[in-house]
């Protein structure tokens, strides 16, 4: 969809809940490759530079209560 990453990197979990989920996903991916390899695989993590993201813009928030109390106002309903 994209550009590939620069570097690729070993997933390493800051909290026990992504220690916990990265567990799942290991024993997901054991149990669907039949059990083989399963310690050798590390989950890997793609980096990239600042040139190759762009700044996420998110839409603007409009105020429904002010629209909602116009049309009230108005005597008009949605």
């Amino acid at each position: 969809m994209g550009e590939p990453p620069l570097k690729m990197v070993r997933v390493r979990a800051g909290t026990v809940n992504k220690q916990r989920e990265m567990e799942l996903v290991k024993q997901a991916v054991k149990d669907n490759s039949g059990g083989g390899g399963g310690d050798d695989a590390a989950m890997m993590q793609g980096l990239y530079a600042r040139s190759q993201t762009e700044v996420y813009v998110p839409d603007p928030i409009i105020d429904v209560s002010f629209f909602t109390f116009f049309l009230v106002l108005n005597g008009l309903s949605l």
